[in-house]
């Protein structure tokens, strides 16, 4: 059973990526090294981690376009405030040049409610303390 925290109020950069087929390759290439270079940002002080999805469901390549989301997980909301401010424009270029409008973008901000764990159970006694 999973049993929920106090909050924490962490911050989740959310950027989904709406992408051609024809450059749907080069751009996967491209993300990881792009990720990375965010996380580098101010020294490595504004996101704590960074994780890369691909949709995967049944139907969700439409009109010959594939999906691409990265969740960056902020160091908190001055340090989001900070990426928008000093970095967000100069990053989002790169993109824009690279891929021009083969590529979309939908951006948002997410903050934690709460946090939850599961708690282990052993599959002979129940719960394990």
């Amino acid at each position: 059973m999973a049993t929920p925290e106090v909050p924490v109020g962490s911050v989740v950069y959310v950027v989904e990526a709406v992408i051609e087929s024809d450059v749907f390759e080069a751009y996967h290439g491209w993300i990881v090294s792009h990720v990375q270079q965010i996380l580098e940002l101010d020294n490595g002080s504004l996101f704590q981690t960074a994780e890369v999805f691909i949709n995967t469901e049944e139907g969700s390549i439409q009109d010959g376009k594939r999906k691409i989301t990265v969740h960056y997980r902020a160091v908190d909301k001055k340090a989001l405030d900070t990426y928008f401010s000093k970095h967000a424009d100069g990053m989002r270029k790169d993109g824009l040049l690279r891929f021009g409008s083969k590529v979309s973008y939908s951006r948002r901000v997410l903050e934690s409610a709460f946090r939850a764990k599961a708690t282990p159970q052993s599959t002979t006694f129940g719960y394990v303390f």
